[in-house]
């Protein structure tokens, strides 16, 4: 075997250059270039030049020297600069929203109030640990990976996943690409994010080396760029190390002076503290109000005595009794077992002569808070009784004494009481949830299943059936504790509506037929619930950046539930069209934070009563309620922007109040809304174009602003 005289890379004995670095061998004139005539299956790699096979991974001809180079760099390669470049600028442009949100910008009024306390406490070390902590995190955490938004995920994905073209001109400015993404890291102020951008672009920079060492084994320029790279992971991973030492150095003195300083602190306390600072209050039986913390208590009223007749009000499917904002449930129990239904020819032929919470019992209202902490007037979370058991007997009758079991109180929102379903008409409790029967227990519900005494059949989806019949029996016994878990968002916050799990799915009632001379003296009774297709089933997307918007919906329901999250992804929109002349659509329940109501997204929704629009909302899209004409009450919680012919022809619409911080109101927005007599426009700087109030003949002039 012969060596180049050059390079003294090993050569073969064919060769007429040194296909490292192309130095011509010198055999002497007889030297043949005759042409190979082995013969190979499949496609061959050929010189341009010379027409001779080439080697895997040579860069120089070994037959005439030609350098094997693109004219161009790579397709593949300039598609994954282009790709990386763009990324970086749409990283760069988007808002960093709840990654900004970090430590103390994050925290509540009382957390922050109770961290200077410690401070104060503990000799300022949760201080020093509080700015030493990112000192000490890259050198503990750094093959961790920092949360990532959308295009940071693409970015990283890309940069993984992608293979590097094998030729000269490619292998080099790739190196170089990498080394100008080292060096600008390198540069910047070290964290979680900075470190995982090194750690995952020295990982491609081995693989380029390794490449380079089989195809430019001798070339200068990538030798460099390589040397270049590690040269500022070095001085990274130096200054990782200077400054974990330096964090080390600090919490050691400070932890030092505390310990000779002798003053410690319960840490119960803290904790404790914490677990109350946020989310609902938990409450006790001798709670008082609290405005501040959306705590209200009211004590029970004394029923007895009292005609049926005068008791509550009608709420949907239910009578109640309202506490404040909160209302408490009135189920009525006869002796017999009949139907006492809501029309007062009925109830006026009873009195009630027991109740199941005695006159004078505490009743707490909980409502729910914002993110800061401030309870909202009128949303409440939960409330320590949500029903009363009246007992009633006609008019006269002396002889009904009921026995029942009084359900103790909720404290807390996690933990409910199982209710005694036994004297109760099957008919008096529960609604229609999809194809169950369901009772609600906050936002739990307990699935409810009927087994007749004589084995027949019990149809719990109608009312009409269930009236024939009374509970005598149920297999989980009142009292007994119904624990929610609630489901939580990334940072561990608890949803307020959304279960997880509970410890008790179903509930099994015994019940028994009624005479049919009891029957037949009950009403027909309806119910909205009767009907198992009551609620909309939603259809939705899941958007580039992970969140869902509903798109469409599915059934001949009346009402729609927008939940904060579907299939684990957060609901931020309603897409154009979504509810688009959905007739029957008469409510609509929004628990998700909505950002923007689509273009006609309800249009023609000739039955929607009502709607409230999320205080999140910042954009209603035009003809998002164009005739809506049985629309009366109108609620809009934020400042959003309302566009052209948003809720034109809403004919039952007769006052509307536009925000502060409401940018614009478009032209005809409120166009044909020929019951409107008040709008009110808080802000001096909304812009109100041309007609965005034409065809309201009952507005006296424009708009007023205040």
């Amino acid at each position: 075997m012969a060596f180049c005289s050059k390079c003294g890379q090993p050569i073969s004995d064919d060769a007429n250059f040194c296909q490292y670095c192309g130095a011509p061998v010198n055999k002497g004139s007889s030297h043949s270039y005759k042409k190979r005539e082995q013969e190979y299956a499949g496609n061959m790699i050929t010189c341009p030049s010379c027409g001779d096979e080439i080697p895997s991974f040579t860069a120089i001809c070994p037959s005439c020297g030609h350098e094997i180079n693109s004219a161009s760099l790579a397709p593949a390669l300039r598609d994954f600069i282009d790709k990386i470049n763009m990324y970086d600028k749409i990283i760069a442009a988007t808002p960093k929203g709840e990654f900004s949100k970090k430590g103390w910008k994050s925290w509540s009024t009382g957390i922050r109030i109770l961290w200077v306390i410690v401070n104060i406490y503990m000799f300022c070390i949760p201080l020093v640990v509080y700015f030493t902590w990112p000192l000490l995190k890259p050198f503990f955490g750094s093959k961790t990976s920092p949360e990532l938004m959308p295009p940071e995920q693409q970015k990283a994905a890309l940069i993984e996943n992608f293979t590097f073209p094998n030729d000269r001109k490619s292998v080099l400015e790739a190196l170089f690409f990498v080394k100008s993404k080292i060096a600008f890291l390198s540069s910047e102020k070290i964290s979680d994010r900075s470190i995982y951008w090194l750690r995952l672009w020295n990982t491609k920079a081995i693989q380029l080396h390794q490449i380079a060492d089989i195809l430019l084994p001798n070339d200068s320029l990538a030798k460099t760029a390589y040397s270049d790279i590690t040269a500022n992971k070095r001085k990274v991973d130096h200054m990782i190390r200077l400054r974990a030492s330096i964090g080390a150095i600090s919490i050691t003195a400070f932890c030092i002076i505390f310990i000779f300083n002798g003053r410690l602190l319960n840490g119960q306390h803290i904790i404790d503290y914490l677990r109350n600072s946020e989310g609902s209050p938990t409450i006790t039986a001798t709670t008082v109000t609290d405005n501040s913390r959306g705590i209200y208590t009211y004590a029970v009223r004394n029923y007895i005595g009292k005609n049926a007749a005068t008791i509550g009000e009608v709420d949907g499917d239910y009578l109640v009794d309202s506490y404040g904002s909160g209302k408490l449930k009135i189920i009525f129990v006869t002796a017999d077992g009949m139907v006492i239904s809501s029309e007062d020819d009925i109830k006026k032929k009873y009195i009630v002569v027991a109740q199941n919470i005695k006159e004078g019992t505490n009743i707490t209202i909980v409502h729910l808070r914002n993110s800061s902490g401030k309870p909202y007037n009128n949303l409440v979370d939960y409330q320590s009784y949500d029903e009363i058991v009246l007992f009633v007997a006609p008019i006269g009758d002396t002889t009904y004494v009921p026995t029942y079991t009084t359900i103790e109180p909720t404290f807390d929102r996690h933990i409910y009481h199982i209710r005694d379903y036994v004297g109760r008409n099957a008919a008096t409790f529960g609604t229609i949830d999809g194809d169950d029967r369901i009772d609600e227990y906050g936002e739990g519900k307990l699935k409810l299943s009927f087994t007749s005494e004589d084995g027949s059949y019990v149809n719990s989806k109608s009312i009409n059936d269930l009236k024939g019949y009374i509970v005598i029996a149920q297999d989980i016994a009142p009292n007994t504790e119904l624990k929610l878990e609630y489901d939580t968002d990334s940072y561990g916050n608890e949803y307020d509506n959304l279960i997880r799990s509970q410890n008790y799915e179903e509930i099994n009632l015994t019940v028994r037929r009624l005479d049919d001379s009891i029957v037949s003296e009950m009403p027909e009774l309806s119910t909205s619930n009767s009907d198992d297709s009551l609620k909309l089933t939603v259809k939705y997307k899941i958007l580039d950046n992970g969140t869902a918007e509903i798109t469409g919906f599915s059934g001949d329901g009346n009402h729609v539930t927008i939940d904060r999250k579907i299939g684990g992804h957060e609901v931020v929109s309603i897409g154009d069209s979504a509810f688009k002349d959905c007739t029957t659509l008469e409510s609509v329940l929004f628990w998700a934070d909505i950002e923007t109501i689509g273009d006609y997204a309800f249009s023609g929704c000739t039955a929607l009563k009502e709607i409230s629009i999320p205080f999140e909302t910042t954009l209603i899209g035009s003809h998002a309620f164009e005739g809506c004409t049985a629309l009366e009450g109108l609620t809009i919680w934020g400042s959003p922007s309302i566009s052209e012919y948003a809720f034109a022809g809403c004919t039952s619409i007769t006052d509307v109040s536009i925000s502060m911080g409401t940018k614009i109101v478009a032209a005809h927005a409120f166009d044909g809304c020929i019951n409107l007599t008040s709008a009110t426009i808080w802000d001096d700087d909304t812009i109100i174009e041309k007609d965005a109030f034409a065809n309201c003949p009952k507005l006296i002039g424009a708009a007023i602003q205040e």
